[in-house]
């Protein structure tokens, strides 16, 4: 019998399992190779590796006013005035305002809001953040003297 081969190979399912139980050796190397031309190699070849697909993703810019910084996690944020640093998409940077001595912080602004000194950005977008600090201001006392006798 001749061997199968992927021009000899018969339509029929039961014709092949036939046909392989006869050829067993030569079987194998067609199948072999009737899989690799199905996954995009052939003629023995191996199948290519995909090529990854690449991550997006964006820059987040914080600006800070004020004596105090701001950092971040995961880290890559960690500054006094101002810095950016590209994160994956998806992912939720959680910036944490620190107010230098004598200073308070007071608010975020763009993409975070709110007076608590830590703020959670997702990054499904390029975004920029401002975190403004305060400083304490010098305390007024009035100083009254009365004289008696």
């Amino acid at each position: 019998m001749k061997p199968a081969t992927p021009d000899t190979v018969p339509r029929n399912r039961f014709a092949w399992r036939s046909r392989l139980a006869r050829t067993a050796g030569v079987a194998t190397l067609v199948l072999t190779s009737l899989l690799l031309s199905a996954c995009g190699g052939g003629s023995g070849s191996t199948p290519s590796t995909p090529t990854p697909t690449p991550t997006v993703s964006y820059a987040l810019s914080v600006a800070v006013t004020g004596s105090g910084s701001v950092t971040s996690s995961p880290a890559g944020i960690d500054c006094g005035n101002t810095c950016s640093a590209s994160y994956a998409s998806g992912t939720q940077v959680t910036l944490t305002a620190t107010p230098a001595s004598g200073a308070t912080f007071s608010a975020w602004g763009g993409a975070c809001s709110g007076s608590t000194t830590t703020c959670t950005v997702t990054m499904n977008q390029a975004q920029s953040v401002s975190a403004s600090f305060v400083t304490a201001a010098a305390s007024n006392y009035t100083l009254s003297l009365s004289v008696s006798g």
